[in-house]
């Protein structure tokens, strides 16, 4: 079944065209792939200085774990699936979004740019070796 194309108006102020474009592109059917590449797209035209964006989320299924979205400016996306397991996945536990959850913080800036250590994070190094700054 068919429906016409909606358009919607409702949304307001300096992000209303990026979020009119996203449910726009929801409602035309677009895939995870397309509206996640077309919202890092939309950002980056507004001048946000955006290099990754990692969008996962669970299945809801107890016998997959669930899927995973990377997108860069160089490589467009990427998608990983995970398999269940009850433990968690190293890269996870070592992560800053691990760091933040488990002890509460509300934040953790880091800068790259003029570290001389290296960090305890490893995704915070591989994006230094990669050219981001903070």
């Amino acid at each position: 079944m068919n429906s016409p194309a909606r358009k919607i108006t409702a949304v307001t102020g300096p992000a209303a065209p990026v979020a009119q474009q996203l449910l726009q592109m929801g409602l035309e059917g677009a895939d995870q792939e397309e509206v996640l590449g077309g919202y890092c797209r939309a950002l980056v035209d507004l001048g946000v200085p955006l290099m990754r964006l990692h969008v996962a989320q669970s299945a809801f299924h107890p016998r997959y774990g669930g899927v995973g979205f990377d997108w860069t400016r160089t490589s467009g996306i990427t998608y990983e699936q995970y398999e269940f397991t009850d433990t968690p996945r190293e890269v996870w536990l070592q992560s800053p979004l691990y760091y933040l959850l488990e002890t509460s913080e509300m934040e953790l800036r880091v800068r790259l740019k003029d570290a001389n250590e290296p960090s305890r994070f490893p995704l915070l190094n591989e994006l230094r070796e990669t050219g981001h700054t903070d």
